[in-house]
């Protein structure tokens, strides 16, 4: 018992210390928690018995039903914990040596599982499949069950026995590994990708089922004829699963609008710098007339705009100025200001656009080139709808590619999800 609540207390600090630091200290997305659930088929095992008397074995069928975390080190490893219940057990056909009579030896045992899957990713180009394969321990623990056996005389009459399954006829504890192969399929829920999984896993037994009492004889036993436990009794089975795993940033989307708030007030901050520029006409900064940045902020723009300077091969990138609903080309309402200053801008110097669309690199890479490309649609057709001539803007997608930063923050991340806007003169 001690045992069972010291792995159960190290899965659940395993699986929820994320929680703990908050959203913003972890990478969220790279956390997952699941449900799978499936058919189970287990087979017992009796190496130490004579085929002669015990001459076929059967399967037994049943459910398998576990919840799951996992984290994705990289995009080829990832680590699960998994917990929740298995049936395994099996049948036994024998007879009497002197075939005085001959029966079938039945069990079915409930088993609370333990799993920790190492799951190793198989990188396909061009499909939203993810196949993988995967290599895990089991330690399971006796929940329940029972064990029986239908003994027919040699004149036709059947003698039932049952039992239920205690540590006095079964052992406490079991260990096994499982080896096996899956493939995901990216859904969206809520606006976040999620997977849909399908597995197939064999499971092979090493240690004996059979208790210290059975082994000595001295419990009451149907397990084989006349009561002798000869051998060990192992179990191996296999599995097909389907699940569902769900990223855990899913749970945190109450904290967006606070996110939106300060959005909102830095948009409103851009906006009356700008107008400030307009009136005073303020001098260039150095760094921006030398025309040498990479990246330049949309009251830089206005600025070398209201001074009279060619703005024509520079790019205005919004870093958190143009909003999405999560997972979707959506253009929140916060970000309308700003795109109305950048239609603005583009009808006053008439020139050509090219809308540029990044993301982070959270996720797959095709989800995320056409995340891209939907976004940097998406603000394209606004900025014709404010006014801006279609045949002037064209628009670019690039999903995880071009990172401005390190994608490994929070921070860098955010900064990577932005939208460019590339300046260029009729002639180009």
């Amino acid at each position: 018992m001690r045992v069972r609540v010291l792995l159960l207390a190290l899965f659940l600090f395993f699986t929820v210390d994320t929680y703990a630091s908050g959203p913003d200290s972890l990478a969220l997305s790279r956390w997952k928690v699941g449900l799978s659930a499936g058919y189970h088929g287990n087979m017992m095992r009796f190496p130490g018995l004579s085929k002669d008397n015990y001459y076929r074995r059967g399967i037994g069928s049943s459910g398998v039903a576990l919840l799951s975390a996992e984290y994705r080190f990289n995009k080829i490893i990832s680590l699960r914990s998994e917990f929740g219940f298995a049936d395994r057990g099996g049948s036994l056909h024998y007879r009497n040596v002197s075939d005085v009579s001959s029966g079938v030896y039945t069990m079915k045992a409930t088993y609370f599982d333990i799993r920790v899957p190492v799951i190793f990713d198989i990188p396909i180009q061009n499909t939203k499949f993810a196949p993988y394969v995967y290599v895990a321990p089991v330690v399971s623990f006796i929940a329940g069950g029972w064990i029986k056996a239908d003994e027919t005389m040699i004149s036709g009459e059947v003698q039932p026995t049952m039992l239920s399954l205690s540590n006095g006829n079964i052992a406490a504890a079991y260990l096994a590994a499982e080896v096996g192969a899956g493939v995901r399929y990216p859904v969206r829920i809520a606006g976040h990708e999620c997977h849909v999984s399908f597995e197939v896993g064999y499971e092979y037994g090493f240690t004996n089922t059979y208790s210290k009492k059975e082994r000595e004889n001295a419990s009451v036993s149907v397990n084989t004829m006349q009561g002798a436990t000869v051998g060990p009794r192992k179990n191996s089975g296999f599995e097909l699963k389907l699940g569902i795993q769900v990223p855990l940033n899913i749970f945190y989307k109450r904290s967006k609008p606070q996110e939106v708030v300060v959005e909102k007030v830095v948009e409103k901050v851009v906006v009356e710098k700008v107008v400030e520029t307009v009136v005073e006409s303020p001098q260039v900064p150095d760094d921006v007339a030398s025309r040498t940045k990479p990246c330049y902020t949309l009251q830089e723009i206005q600025t070398m705009v209201n001074a009279g300077m060619d703005v024509h091969g520079l790019t205005i990138c919004a870093v958190e100025d143009i909003n999405f609903t999560s997972g979707q080309s959506t253009i929140t309402e916060d970000s309308i200001v700003y795109l109305k200053q950048v239609a603005n801008i583009l009808i006053e110097t008439g020139l050509f656009v090219e809308v540029r669309g990044h993301t982070d690199n959270v996720g797959r890479d095709a989800d995320n080139l056409e995340l891209s490309k939907e976004r940097a649609k998406a603000v394209a057709d606004y900025l014709v709808h404010r006014g801006v001539p279609k045949d002037r803007i064209t628009y670019k997608y690039f999903g995880e590619s071009r990172p401005l930063v390190s994608n490994d923050t929070p921070e860098g991340r955010k900064i990577n999800r932005r939208v460019e806007f590339h300046l260029i003169n009729r002639s180009e």
